[in-house]
Parts: C-alpha cells; structure tokens; sequence
C-alpha cells in the first residue's frame, strides 16, 4: 500500500509516454536528435499538492486573467526562471510607479 504521508511534498512526475515516478529521479529520456529551434519542446505532466488557499488563489488568477491554472503556473516558473538569472548577473527585481518608471518603488528579495 502506497501512503502518502502529509509532509511529503514531493512533486512526481508524469511524461506523455506514461513512465511516472519522483520528481527528483526523473528517468533518463531516450536520445533523440536535436530538434529545430521552431520544433515544439516535448511536455511532461507534474501534480503538485498545495493549500487550499494557493488553489483558490490560483483560481482566482486564472479566473481574472480569462486563462487557466495551468498557464497561471506556466507564467509563474516564467517569472521564476527570469529572477533566477537576473541573480546570477548581481541584478535584483522591484516593482516601479507606471507614472514614474525611472523610480523603483519596491525591491523584491528572498525569492532566490
């Protein structure tokens, strides 16, 4: 019997072909030759546990923006990935006034 106990907050991992297993020991994908940068990128399924307040209020987002969870995640890994290598330039993210661009209103830090 498989239990999940409710401090394991592993993701797991699904591919296309089926194969399943942790997130942190994904199989090793079959070789293939490389593909043209226009070529779609192959998907892999991922299930993610979270509080039922971060699923409200990725609901919520996806409800005000006219798209989905899916995409919600999509564009939050986006944002992520953007702030991962801005830290490895020394940069930093903020938030500026849309009225006075050339002022940083707020410095975000502790994502990274």
């Amino acid at each position: 019997m498989n239990m999940r106990m409710p401090w394991d907050d592993r993701m797991s991992f699904t591919s296309l072909d089926g194969a399943s297993g942790p997130a942190s020991r994904p199989k090793s994908p079959p070789q293939s030759p490389p593909q043209s940068k226009d070529a779609p990128m192959a998907k892999v399924r991922l299930n993610l546990d979270v509080s039922q307040e971060i699923a409200d209020f990725l609901d919520t987002l996806a409800q005000e923006n006219a798209t989905t969870k899916t995409d919600v995640m999509r564009r939050a890994i986006a944002l992520l990935k953007v702030a991962h290598e801005e830290k490895k330039r020394n940069r930093s993210m903020g938030f500026v006034a849309s009225s006075r661009d050339d002022v940083l209103d707020t410095k975000i830090v502790g994502v990274l």
